[in-house]
């Protein structure tokens, strides 16, 4: 019933049990329950594991749903990690238009960092 409470669960589980409760917090995260699945993708994105970045990007791919996808790549944004930064940045030059909007949309939490929002502009750009 508790977004938050729920969150510190699973970001605590995934913090003390690491790829054990990788299967779990996945699990959850495929809820049909939107806020449940949200909750569990934010959390995976926040642990910021290699294992739990790499499930987030071939979910991306797997699923249709917009809310999900771009809580997806919300999540992966918020990891701060090399390898989702370059996910999205990558999905920025080469996808569909829809698909490139949500991952600017998520990297919008770089704004203040003039290094990487200038290496979104570029990518942007280099759609045109």
């Amino acid at each position: 019933a508790e977004p938050e409470v729920l969150s510190d669960c699973l970001t605590g589980l995934l913090d003390v049990d690491g790829a054990e409760a990788l299967p779990l917090v996945t699990s959850i995260a495929k809820s049909s329950t939107p806020e449940v699945g949200e909750t569990a993708i934010l959390a995976l994105g926040a642990s910021r594991r290699a294992d739990a970045i790499e499930w987030l990007r071939e979910r991306f791919e797997s699923v249709a749903d917009r809310d999900t996808r771009k809580c997806i790549l919300l999540a992966l944004a918020s990891s701060r990690t090399e390898a989702a930064v370059a996910f999205l940045l990558d999905l920025i030059r080469k996808s569909s238009a829809p698909t490139a909007d949500l991952a600017v949309s998520a990297m919008s939490i770089y704004r203040d960092d003039p290094q990487l929002w200038a290496e979104v502009a570029k990518a942007s750009e280099s759609r045109c």
